[in-house]
């Protein structure tokens, strides 16, 4: 599980640097070294004014769905 977090920060950092995925995208959060449903609460994350992760395509809050055991983090748009 390590090892993926490793990959995924670092596949996701690329991707930043690049400009094909925006900051507020990520599934990792390279300030924390953790996956972003760890540490999605943090100010760092957190719209100031609603308290919640938005998804900027639709502007609504987002979801954090996260399966432990499998390893997997999506952020599913509201539908």
């Amino acid at each position: 599980m390590i090892a993926t977090l490793i990959a995924a920060l670092a596949e996701e950092d690329h991707a930043e640097d690049d400009g094909v995925l925006a900051p507020d995208d990520r599934l990792t959060c390279p300030v924390h070294g953790r996956w972003i449903h760890q540490c999605v609460s943090s100010p760092v994350h957190v719209n100031p004014v609603t308290r919640h992760r938005w998804c900027r395509g639709c502007d609504t809050p987002l979801g954090v769905v996260v399966d432990e055991l499998a390893g997997d983090v999506s952020m599913p748009r509201p539908a």
